[in-house]
């Protein structure tokens, strides 16, 4: 993360963490230093790896999935083509688990998704980024 009141908010927090004898706060400050970690989920051939290397080139920490439930901040499950029954099973696992979850439509283009396509039709909801903004650390 950046930003000039990110960066005065860890500041701040990193000069409590040396004043007060609360041995709870170092380790705070410490975590919130460190860049978000993301796990990368979804059906083989999806682009998962692809995702994960650009999350990763950006700065973000990519943990691996079979660590991601405990370890993870975010849950990012990638797409590509058609939903398929697999990928709602993982989809409400992770919702049940109550995990904060990010759906990529990868390949998006190749599936007929794409700009004013079939997802945003079906998915109202689904706000619809160009690739390169889809993440904010990826700009």
């Amino acid at each position: 993360m950046t930003g000039r009141g990110y960066r005065l908010f860890l500041d701040e927090l990193t000069r409590l963490a040396g004043r007060t004898g609360d041995q709870r706060v170092p380790p705070i400050a410490a975590r919130v230093a460190e860049p978000p970690r993301v796990a990368v989920r979804g059906r083989p051939g999806a682009g998962c790896r692809t995702v994960a290397h650009a999350l990763n080139g950006a700065g973000l920490t990519v943990v691996s999935s079979a660590f991601s439930a405990s370890v993870a901040d975010v849950q990012l499950y990638v797409l590509a083509e058609a939903l398929k029954p697999e990928d709602r099973d993982a989809i409400a696992a992770v919702r049940d688990a109550r995990q904060p979850l990010v759906i990529v439509l990868n390949k998006a283009d190749l599936s007929g998704f794409g700009g004013a396509g079939r997802w945003p039709r079906r998915r109202p909801a689904a706000r619809i980024f160009p690739r390169s903004s889809a993440c904010p650390w990826c700009r």
